[in-house]
């Protein structure tokens, strides 16, 4: 148990190094989608949050699988339900915390739309980052 909180606590402090890259994303789809750029501090704010939010989620759900008894054979579907989970408390997060100058949020679809450009965007990085490896590692 310790060496899992251990490993949730760096997960936490990576997640708000993250966070900082992710506010910028935030800001340009917040303004594709919604048509306005929300202040930095406020898209930081909505990124720590969904991404550690996202963090403690998946640490809950492996927690119970582990406690229910799920083996190896589990663990695919344990990571999709967590993606899936994660994306929902993320729009779900942005929908209230992202707001406009007359402070009206973003709403419920929005904010859906602004982690779903998030969401794409992080898979396209990681397509081009595994591409690099591969290819230096060939």
């Amino acid at each position: 148990m310790g060496f899992a909180i251990g490993q949730l606590i760096s997960q936490i402090i990576g997640g708000a190094m993250a966070a900082l890259l992710i506010a910028l994303i935030i800001q340009w789809a917040t303004k594709k989608v919604a048509k306005f750029k929300p202040s930095y501090g406020m898209a930081y704010k909505s990124a720590f949050l969904g991404t550690v939010g996202g963090l403690i989620l998946g640490f809950m759900l492996g927690f119970a699988f582990g406690m229910a008894g799920a083996g190896e054979a589990q663990q695919g579907g344990l990571i999709l339900l967590s993606m899936i989970a994660g994306f929902l408390l993320q729009g779900a997060i942005y929908g209230q915390l992202l707001k406009d100058a007359s402070s009206i949020s973003v709403g419920l679809g929005k904010g859906y739309a602004i982690a779903g450009i998030q969401f794409a965007i992080g898979i396209g990085i990681l397509v081009i980052i595994t591409g690099a490896v591969l290819v230096i590692a060939s």
